[in-house]
């Protein structure tokens, strides 16, 4: 009786191990040996001690940064942008199996699909037509990850700015404008003054 009740004990232990807790905000990917078994749904579950191993997925909305990166215009400026790009993981198994590792893949392919816009559209667009860049974004992203069981929400370019050499040249630019806009109108008013002295001597 001893034995059987230890025996007991054991057993009941191993069976406690294999419960697992799925929130609200995850599901569970079962693999068996390293094969797919199921998905779990929130709530307790219960796996196979040792046997099953389970796999925990956020499937809330999620936020990654684009990093910072100099992209080149269609007139051949180089700009500075970053960004962020929301979405939502859909299947649980395709983003598990069919992509190394989402968390670094979609930043990297948002980098990708950010210069390739941009590098169509001359400076002035890329400022003027920010939202409609986004949503270009966001919907070739969508299309790119859709076997990966990835549903991209939105794209946000944060900070788009010309590169230092850039800003320096538009400066120079800015200030040449300025300068010659004074110039000729010292001029303007030194030939008015003029044609006044020439009235008055008339």
């Amino acid at each position: 009786m001893t034995l059987f009740w230890i025996l007991a004990v054991i057993a009941l232990a191993i069976a406690l191990l294999g419960f697992r807790v799925i929130r609200p905000v995850e599901k569970g990917l079962v693999e068996r040996f390293g094969r797919y078994q199921r998905t779990l749904e929130q709530g307790l579950r219960w796996v196979i001690p040792f046997v099953d191993r389970v796999i925990k997925v956020n499937v809330t909305e999620i936020r990654l940064d684009i990093a910072r990166q100099q992209v080149i215009t269609k007139d051949n400026l180089n700009l500075e942008i970053d960004g962020v790009v929301y979405f939502r993981v859909q299947e649980v198994q395709k983003a598990i199996y069919n992509v190394n590792d989402f968390f670094s893949s979609i930043p990297s392919l948002a980098q990708t699909t950010l210069r390739s816009v941009i590098g169509e559209m001359a400076f002035t667009e890329v400022n003027a037509q920010r939202q409609t860049i986004n949503t270009k974004i966001e919907g070739e992203l969508d299309s790119q990850t859709k076997t990966w069981g990835i549903d991209i929400l939105r794209v946000e370019l944060q900070d788009v700015r010309p590169s230092s050499e850039v800003q320096r040249a538009m400066d120079k630019v800015v200030t040449a404008e300025r300068e010659k806009e004074a110039k000729i109108t010292a001029a303007t008013a030194e030939k008015e003054a003029s044609r006044q002295v020439a009235e008055a001597n008339i």
